[in-house]
């Protein structure tokens, strides 16, 4: 087995080293530290170039902008 390399003398050995022996922690690690700056570019690519924000959907029914008159004629008989 080869010898662990000193990060700061040689920071390219040492990623390809642990992409080597350890992977399962060297890929997640490496995929989520450039997917958080890539997802951030682009949204705001997406926003100046390709398409806007959507309009929000509506979380409650549109009341309407007028007195509201009470209903008459529709009482249970008695």
């Amino acid at each position: 087995m080869t010898e662990r390399p000193y990060f700061m003398k040689k920071p390219y050995d040492t990623l390809r080293y642990y992409a080597r022996t350890r992977p399962q922690y060297f890929w997640p690690l490496t995929l989520s530290l450039t997917m958080i700056p890539g997802i951030i570019a682009l949204t705001s690519f997406r926003r100046k170039y390709l398409y806007a924000d959507h309009t929000p959907i509506p979380v409650s029914y549109p009341l309407p902008k007028r007195e509201r008159v009470p209903l008459t004629g529709y009482d249970d008989e008695e």
